[in-house]
């Protein structure tokens, strides 16, 4: 999948703090860094940026 910024997106985005990057990185699906806790006897993977993030977007 390519991807092309035009100004407008890409200044839409950094408006909520998030980078071409990483939404491009959403819809590769490919996970973001982790780090890995105990919790309730579970080990637990949470993102290391510490946000969800969901990327709307419209296929050309």
């Amino acid at each position: 999948m390519a991807f092309d910024w035009d100004a407008e997106n890409a200044t839409h985005i950094a408006l909520h703090e998030v980078q071409t990057g990483e939404a491009e990185q959403v819809l590769q699906n490919d996970p973001v860094a982790v780090q890995y806790q105990e919790r309730d006897g579970e080990e637990r993977a949470y993102p290391m940026s510490k946000r969800l993030e969901a990327v709307y977007f419209q296929e050309r």
